[in-house]
Order: structure tokens, then sequence, then C-alpha cells
């Protein structure tokens, strides 16, 4: 078998473009940026890799071990025999017992070291049951034996563990996947050009690494989880907590997508896409470019979630897995400035960070969580230029101009991203009904630093807001992107009043104003123009 040192292992990659619409947002135009096309690896697919797993579980409703007074006591199981060989192991336990220690064994005797079942963080929902627990995937060599042991404190119950087998080894190694793309494999990486498209680079697709696409659906054929589509705002940096350094990381990949897909139950991997130590990049979430996958818990609409293979907490990223993921960011975020910050979910966040940053976590490990600052610079090298922001509108229309009290006027603005940066937004959504007399202030929608909204004015506003009805963009929009805003104002007074409109960059200016100003109100009398003064 041929040696894959780094040098030869060095090939980036990319996820896939996907056009259409995005996530019911109302687009279009094309990107003001170069687009080309990002070919995966896979139309010569080395083959679908068979997983094989089991579940052993053990329910302790009293445990004899914890009644006595005596303190927390350590429970050491049986040994298990699994009916195949497994290269990875998760764990799911109950009760407030600590995470669970394996240890594994090929033929019964010769054992591994005890292994900490470290606690899975929250990605994608509600993982488990309320007092359930799962662990990170625990990757494991030759396993066909198992042991768990575990410590309760006196009294403490009930207790049950269930311990999740994994054989992800019957699939495409590196080398398979590799001969299968001989005209790729053979070829040098392409150097780094500053400002250049060479970072687009072929991606190791789902069918390359050897993904069985049927785990995505129900026994009734529905697909679990159903792709959805949104704008980047943000790239967020993992780690897998697997082992670093790996022989053979599409199995690991295959490993990681059986425990998120089957075993949480999530219908699918939760990372966009994943680094491997040598550089390799593989295709994660089923959908392609933009769309939603399950990496931080209430931060995924609108994020990347790219995990390096491995675990970064006393561990250093590798120069050659460095170099595809600030490849990789450059194109994914290509619209966003990889040293700046945004506005996002709940607070203003870098627009490249780690996941630790959105919600409090130990990922991606110390030493990987250090290396962001260096790593945004890479990103901005790769991409040459920074991003700049700057929009307009394109049409703005009030309709109806003849109304009475109780009429709902409806203000639809077109507005064009004229830059090239990803503009952000806030609410309310289109849609939204103010009622005469409201604010945007009243109705609980503060002013986000840097958010695009288009804002109504009105000759005679006594509300003491200016542009007192604003209303946001459907998603962020990326450059040389269009979006339509239709929102309402319910009417409460007869009376003739011009309204214009505006779009704002919250607390940073207006990119223009008095726009399409129009007068709304009752239909005159006819007799007022020839009998005024009996009308007064």
């Amino acid at each position: 078998m041929r040696k894959w040192d780094a040098t030869r292992m060095g090939r980036r990659s990319f996820l896939k473009l996907v056009a259409g619409s995005i996530g019911g947002v109302a687009l279009a135009g094309a990107a003001a940026l170069p687009r080309p096309g990002v070919p995966l690896l896979g139309s010569a697919s080395p083959g679908v890799g068979k997983i094989v797993a089991s579940r052993w579980t053990e329910k302790h409703d009293a445990p004899s071990f914890a009644i006595d007074g005596l303190g927390p006591r350590v429970y050491e199981s049986s040994v298990h025999q699994a009916g195949h060989f497994f290269n990875a192991v998760g764990v799911l336990w109950s009760g407030s017992a600590e995470g669970p220690w394996i240890r594994v064994s090929g033929n019964g005797s010769d054992w591994s070291g005890w292994m900490r079942a470290t606690q899975l963080e929250r990605h994608l929902g509600q993982t488990s049951q309320p007092g359930q627990t799962y662990s990170d995937l625990i990757l494991v060599r030759n396993g066909r034996y198992i042991q768990y042991r575990t410590t309760l404190a006196a009294g403490e119950g009930p207790l049950e563990i269930s311990i999740e087998m994994i054989d992800s080894t019957d699939g495409p190694g590196i080398e398979d996947i590799y001969r299968a793309q001989s005209n790729i494999a053979n070829a040098a990486p392409s150097p780094l050009r500053r400002g250049s498209e060479s970072f687009a680079q072929p991606v190791i697709s789902r069918a390359a690494w050897g993904c069985d696409e049927s785990l995505r659906f129900d026994p009734s054929g529905q697909e679990i989880w159903v792709p959805e589509y949104r704008v980047v705002q943000k790239a967020i940096v993992h780690h897998t907590v697997t082992d670093n350094f790996e022989a053979n990381p599409p199995s690991t990949v295959r490993a990681i997508y059986y425990y998120h897909t089957v075993t949480l139950g999530w219908g699918d991997i939760g990372y966009n896409f994943l680094v491997d130590w040598l550089g390799n990049i593989y295709e994660g979430r089923y959908g392609g470019e933009r769309v939603v996958a399950g990496h931080v818990y209430g931060h995924n609409y609108g994020s990347l979630g790219v995990a390096v293979l491995g675990t970064y907490t006393n561990t250093s990223i590798t120069v050659e897995a460095n170099r595809s993921l600030a490849r990789s960011l450059a194109w994914y975020c290509r619209y966003i400035d990889p040293h700046g910050s945004t506005y996002f979910v709940h607070d203003h966040l870098p627009n490249l960070m780690g996941h630790r940053d959105a919600l409090s976590s130990e990922c991606p490990g110390d030493n990987l969580y250090s290396h962001l600052p260096g790593l945004r610079g890479d990103v901005k090298w790769n991409l040459g230029y920074t991003p700049t922001v700057q929009a307009s509108i394109g049409s703005i229309i009030f309709q109806p101009t003849i109304v009475s009290p109780g009429s709902m006027l409806q203000v639809r603005a077109t507005v064009r991203n004229t830059g090239t940066a990803t503009l952000i937004t806030q609410g309310p959504e289109p849609g939204f009904v103010y009622q005469e007399g409201d604010t945007y202030v009243g109705r609980g929608y503060r002013e986000i630093d840097g958010a695009f909204r288009v804002g109504v004015e009105f000759d005679g506003n006594r509300t003491g807001v200016d542009h007192p009805y604003r209303w946001g963009l459907p998603d962020a929009l990326e450059p040389g992107q269009s979006a339509e805003i239709a929102g309402y104002i319910r009417l409460a007074t007869s009376r003739r009043t011009a309204y214009w409109a505006g779009l704002v960059e919250e607390h940073v200016r207006w990119w223009q104003d008095r726009v399409a100003a129009t007068v709304i109100g009752p239909r005159e009398m006819p007799y007022k123009l020839f009998l005024p003064g009996l009308f007064k």
C-alpha cells in the first residue's frame, strides 16, 4: 500500500454550490463576485459504507452498591461481547451519575485503558430526554468486548446506561477515494494565490466517503431532517473530540454520520463540512451551500459549522488542516469580513468564531480556539479583499392611495445589495402589521447596530420616533441579490398625509431617504372644489 504523507495528502476542497431560493426569501440577481463551479469528488464513488451497530443496555433500579450510606461507590459492569467488531462507541446514561468510563478489547484479554465518556454538548434541539445524557463519540481500535464503570453517590439511583457500538470500517478509505479520482489524486495541490479562486477546490462528496443516504429516511420513506436554507453570516469552528492523527479519517466521518443520524435521531450529520489532519475536506450535512446544519444549539440558522477531526485541547492543528480550513472559509464566507463582528441571535459575535463564543462550551479546544486569530488572518489573505457594505432601494410603492379609517396601507419595497459584503437585518419581519400611532420601539424592536431595515416616515409625525414604521429584510442579503419587503399600517384616522420611505443601516447611516413620497388619504369630495366656503 502506498504511503500517504502530508505533502501528498494536502488536497483542498469545498462543498458544492447549490442554486435556488434561499429559505423562502424573495431573492433575485447574480452575485457581484465570481462564483466558479465547485466540483465534488464522487462521480466515481468507491461505494457505500456498510455500517453495523448494536446497543447494550443495563438498568439498575436500586443499585445495592450505592445504598449503604458509605459515600460514593464505583460500580464496574460485567464484560459484554458484541456480535461484531466496532471502532466507535457512544454512551447514553440517565440519572445524575458522572459520565461513565469504558474500556474495550478485541479478544477479551488484552484491554485498552479506561476512557471517559465526555458529555455531548447540545447541537440540534433536545438531543435526549430529561435526565438523560449522550456522550461524545469515542473512537476505539478492534473492539469486540466492552466494559464500563461509573460512580454513584450513596443512595443514588436508578441508573441506566446504554452503549452504542458502531463499526464504520467497511467503506472507502483515503486511498480508495483518491484511486477512484485518480485524475485529481495525481494532480499537485494548487498554490495559494492571494485573491484568486485557487481555494475553490473539490470536496470529498458524501458519495465518495461512503455515505449511506438511506439512513436519512424513516421506514415510510420520509426524509427525517428536511433541508432548510439561510444566508451565511457566521462561521463556527468545532473539534470532534475524537482521535488525533488517525489512519482512516473517512471511517470516522461515517461513524460521526451514523451517530448523529441514527443514534441521536437527527436524520443527518450535524456539521456542514469536516476537515481531517491531512487537509482533506468532507461534505457534511446534505443539501449543499447555505443548508442549515445542527452544530450549535440556537445558532444554526445563518451559520456555517466546520469541524476539525480530532481533539484540540492540548494538540495543535496541522499546517495542512489549517490551510484547507482557511481556504474553505474564504470560499464559504467570501462575503463577510473574517476580522469583523456583527449582531447574531443574542449579541455581537465574531464573524469567524469558536463554538464557545456562542454558548458555554470547551469546544473547539483551548489550542484550536487560541489559533482562531491567526486563522482569521489566513482567511483574509485567501480572500484578498475586505467586503464592503453598500445597498440601495430599487422601488417603493404605497397602496392604496385612497383610504378610509380602518384601511390597511401596504408598503412594498425592493432592496438590493450593491456592495461586496452580506447585509445583516433584524425584526420585525416582512408582513408585520403596525397600528397607526405605533412605533418599532413601542413594539419591542430596538435598533441593532449595522442591521438593515426599510423605514417609513410621514408628515405630522408626533410619535417622537424617527421613521416609526420599520421592517427588516426576509433574510441576510448577499451581494448582487435583491429582496422584496411588504409591510402594513392599519390606519385609524381619515386625513390626507404624505408618506415616504428610506433605507437605514441602524446606528450607521441612512443610505436613502424621502423615496417615493406619496399622499395617502380619503377621496376628496368634488363639491369642495367649487363651494369651499360650505365646508369650513
